[in-house]
């Protein structure tokens, strides 16, 4: 790219014309005072005494930056002067002064204007980076605001016009960092700091969160700045505020990266007030509440550095779309204007083209033609052709022809408080502008009255009104006002509430590449709302909003593959859209990751990447990060285990609102882990989770209540907060009170009660309701005794993974009791609660083996698996001591067993006698013989023999 050389200002103004008024602000080269220049108000800086030389480099290279630029958004240079021994440079006059100042003053800035304003800076580093101008020192002070609210950026003393094409610059042969520290980039903190135009967009991320945080700086809180240097070389950032809307949040995030790569381009940010009227589709689930981009591209998104052109981009960016009107169009001049303008504009070869096309549109404009006054307004609005300051001038000529193209413009610019200092005059003029242009079928128009009127903006807020407008505009092919008719038919905003008619918009403008639409569209296929459910076709609208880059269309997406929802079940795709989202700065999204990384799903376990996942999306205020990052302390998952940082991370979360957290922090409270105990503490968090109806806390509370730990125990109130846990559906909670209605505690024993708390937990899949039945049926206690029943209720809970429905369902297929007798089956069953590391089965797993019932004989395993259970079960030690002793042989087949354990028996083997009484029951070696059995077992039952004694019980009792 060819460097643009700088050009000297000529010095000789007369000094006459020029009056200076009152000091209004100071800079970084000197003050800044409100002057009169030729009759005209302006402002003059005065440079200071080191600077007063009009040949010091420093003031001639401003001046010479200064007298090339010509912008909307940049300060507008008039001249330089020697005056009374001082030296000024003469400037528009921003009446409003800086950004800096409006913070400080705690002018109230709503969204949009904060939105608009950043966009305007933006377009104005795009002019200055297009002519490789880099700013260097932008800043809330250097951002100054006319009375219009319209930025000028303006200091321009330490800007660089680059010599090289290289992406950035090295100030070491300048003399090292330039600017203001607070506001650098981290590359320009380096000790060989290094400007690029990237530099400027972090500048611009710092602006943007001044203006979110309205704080005029950043790090206002820390006094030194080589503390402040290093947190931004080491990553650190301030913390930008909850509220920011997401579009926003998102481009501060992007434009303050560490990677200077990673940083857009000036003309890659686009920020504008929303044409949508809503910022998300309701028809997701609580668990996924999303704040998603609502912020749209404005249609011209390039700078206009020269003239050549600037009419191709006018006729594309501004459309010219709406319909003809006989006031203008009848003017055979007017037909053909802008085909006219076209040939002039490219039909001379000379430098003075431009002028000549501006000549021939104040021509046309001066005999009342509305196109050339429209584009001569346009010109004027961007900076082409005069100034600013004409645009609403021309636009208003043109408009009060009726042409709707300039009624449009117009209403923007007092939308965009152009037109008066005064907000509220502003919206009822561009409200008013708006509806003569909507009236003439301007479509975008259209749109715009329908968000006023939606909003309340310079009208009386009326839905209907703006279903009627959206309504016009959607006919005409909009895809913001189908997006926004689909939106109001859904939630029945002034329409009739009607899904179908939701969902048909929707579609409409998902078809004309709206993302926003797909994504709703596709929230629409998930819940069914207006569509026939499909997960299928729900992932493939997710599918296309995600590559195009929509953050919560990548994170749903994300987590149907993870459940296989629509999609083929892929854990290693699911982190490649969550990934994706996550990078956006989703918190959501990041918290799904962090929990992919923690469980190893989709890629390798990762605790450090992890919790890294859950710190950022923490940072984002997410709670549920914030929990996640609780448990990971409180547990040691990942890091030592620490309760003092778990209390705070819970805090974090609880004080965020999340209900999880504020439980957390109640035990650790009402345990005293990280915080000192305190049942008043803990009952207060615990109640603030209740309140929002977590059940595990309500259950807390009722056994406060229970334990005293208020001032005395209250079981009404524990039985109280009981039933509030079961109206949430909490099993847990449902099987609790029926087994204190069984057992009598805290309230009146009744069984018939404690049954129906006991069936209604059991219905959920609760496993330890199940397994109560089943303990109920087998004693009847409470119930008809029934081993059926007993069976059923067991074998429920033990597919459940209920350990001890385990071991009773095994126990009853080892006897025949209410099933089929089944070894193998027993076996299998004993099996599955031994390896859940239940103890209690290893001796009946060990007697199988021993014996071979079930399973192929193996006297090694078995003497294995009954010497885990010695130590407190007195049948296995009798197992233990017979397997290992010298008059123990393998035997051949259950023959030469039962020759093993008659003399086993008769030398008084307790094991022995056991083994007998099981080879009859079973009818192996021998024939069955029930006699003989409870024979045997009465004989080591007398010794102590648990296990014979309860196969004894069973055999005397059926």
């Amino acid at each position: 790219m060819t460097a643009h050389t700088l050009t000297r200002t000529p010095l000789n103004p007369p000094q006459a014309s020029f009056v200076l008024g009152k000091k209004i602000g100071s800079g970084g080269f000197g003050s800044v005072y409100r002057a009169h220049r030729k009759g005209q108000p302006c402002a003059a800086k005065e440079c200071f005494a080191s600077y007063a030389d009009l040949s010091n480099a420093a003031v001639k290279k401003e001046i010479a930056i200064l007298q090339q630029l010509r912008h909307r958004y940049i300060i507008q240079y008039f001249e330089s002067l020697e005056h009374d021994g001082h030296t000024y440079i003469l400037m528009d006059l921003a009446e409003k002064g800086s950004l800096a100042g409006a913070i400080a003053r705690g002018e109230v800035m709503d969204w949009p204007t904060k939105t608009r304003i950043a966009h305007e800076i933006a377009r104005g580093l795009e002019y200055i980076h297009c002519r490789d101008i880099l700013h260097r020192d932008l800043k809330t002070a250097n951002v100054l605001l006319t009375r219009f609210m319209e930025v000028k950026l303006c200091d321009f003393g330490l800007a660089k016009v680059k010599t090289i094409s290289a992406s950035s610059s090295s100030a070491a042969s300048t003399g090292g960092f330039k600017g203001t520290l607070r506001w650098a980039a981290p590359e320009a903190l380096d000790v060989r700091p290094k400007y690029s135009k990237k530099s400027d967009v972090y500048a611009l991320g710092m602006v943007m969160w001044a203006m979110a945080a309205n704080y005029p700086e950043p790090f206002h809180d820390q006094q030194d700045n080589m503390v402040v240097a290093m947190l931004v070389r080491s990553g650190e950032r301030e913390e930008i505020p909850k509220d920011t809307p997401a579009e926003y949040h998102s481009w501060i995030k992007t434009c303050w990266h560490q990677d200077p790569e990673q940083r857009p381009n000036a003309s890659d940010i686009v920020l504008e007030d929303d044409i949508m009227i809503g910022s998300h589709f309701d028809t997701l689930s609580p668990s996924m509440s999303l704040d998603p981009s609502i912020f749209d591209s404005i249609r011209n998104r390039q700078a206009v550095c020269g003239l050549d052109g600037a009419l191709d981009k006018l006729t594309i960016a501004d459309g010219f779309e709406g319909k003809p009107n006989n006031e203008h169009n009848n003017n055979s001049s007017s037909s053909n204007i802008n085909r006219d303008i076209l040939r002039r504009s490219h039909g001379s070869k000379d430098g003075g083209k431009g002028d000549e096309v501006i000549g021939y549109l104040r021509k046309m404009a001066s005999k009342g033609n509305a196109d050339a006054q429209l584009v001569l307004g346009w010109m004027c609005d961007h900076g082409v052709a005069g100034s600013t300051e004409d645009a609403p001038l021309w636009y208003r000529k043109a408009a009060q022809q009726g042409h709707s193209t300039a009624q449009l413009r117009l209403g923007r610019m007092y939308e965009g408080h152009r037109g008066s200092s005064d907000p509220n005059h502003s919206n009822s003029e561009a409200a008013k502008w708006y509806r003569m242009a909507a009236e003439r079928g301007e479509a975008q128009a259209q749109l715009r009255l329908g968000v006023f009127h939606f909003h309340g903006r310079g009208v009386v807020q009326d839905e209907a009104e703006a279903a009627h407008w959206f309504r016009q505009a959607a006919e005409q092919g909009v895809a913001k006002a189908q997006f926004n008719l689909g939106l109001m038919y859904s939630r029945g905003q002034g329409v009739e509430q009607s899904d179908v008619d939701g969902a048909s918009w929707m579609r409409q403008a998902a078809e004309q590449d709206m993302v926003e639409a797909q994504f709703g569209l596709a929230s629409m296929y998930t819940d069914g709302r207006g569509v026939e459910q499909s997960d299928e076709r729900a992932a493939t609208w997710y599918r296309r909003a995600a590559e195009e880059g929509h953050s919560a269309a990548q994170l749903h997406l994300g987590l149907m593959y993870t459940q296989g929802r629509g999609v083929e079940q892929r854990d290693t795709e699911a982190v490649v859209w969550l990934r994706r989202s996550a990078d956006k700065e989703n918190s959501e999204a990041q918290v799904q990751l962090g929990i992919m990384y923690e469980t190893g799903r989709g890629l390798d376990q990762n605790y450090a990447e992890a919790l890294a996942w859950y710190r950022r999306s923490a940072a984002l205020a997410n709670a549920t990060a914030e929990t996640r990052l609780g448990e990971a302390y409180n547990f040691g998952n990942g890091v030592d285990r620490d309760w003092a940082i778990a209390a705070w991370w819970y805090r974090r979360a609880a004080d965020h609102g999340d209900a999880y957290g504020q439980q957390c922090l109640g035990m650790l409270y009402e345990h005293g882990r990280g915080v000192e105990r305190s049942s008043q503490e803990a009952f207060t968090w615990y109640r603030r989770a209740a309140d929002q109806g977590h059940a595990g806390a309500q259950k807390c509370i009722a056994r406060m209540y229970v334990q005293s730990v208020r001032d005395r125990r209250d079981d009404a109130e524990a039985i109280a907060w009981r039933r509030q846990a079961i109206g949430q559906d909490d099993a847990v909670a449902q099987y609790y009170l029926g087994w204190l209605y069984f057992r009598g505690r805290e309230v009146e024993q009744d069984y018939v009660e404690a049954m129906v708390w006991l069936r209604m937990a059991a219905s959920h899949g609760d496993a330890d309701a199940e397994f109560f039945l089943g303990r109920a049926y087998a004693n009847g206690q409470g119930v008809a005794q029934s081993d059926v029943e007993a069976a059923g209720w067991y074998h429920k809970a033990a597919t459940h993974g209920h350990s001890g429905a385990q071991g009773s369902i095994g126990w009853m297929h080892d006897l025949g009791k209410g099933v089929d007798q089944d070894d193998q089956l027993a076996f299998e069953w004993y099996t599955k609660r031994a390896t859940r590391g239940d103890t209690s089965e290893l001796f009946n797993l060990g007697s199988m083996f021993e014996l071979g019932i079930g399973v192929k004989r193996d006297e090694k395993k078995a003497l294995s698996l009954i010497r885990k259970n010695e130590t407190w079960d007195p049948s296995a030690r009798f197992h233990a001591e017979w397997l290992s002793s010298p008059d123990y042989r393998s035997p051949k087949n259950d023959s030469d067993a039962i020759i093993l354990y008659l003399e086993g028996a008769a030398k008084g083997y307790v094991a022995a006698e056991h083994n007998l009484g099981r080879m009859y029951e079973k009818g192996r070696g021998v024939q069955k013989d029930r006699t003989q059995a409870m024979e045997w077992y009465g004989k080591a039952a007398e010794q102590g023999h648990r296990n014979s004694l309860q196969r004894l019980a069973f055999l005397t009792k059926f």
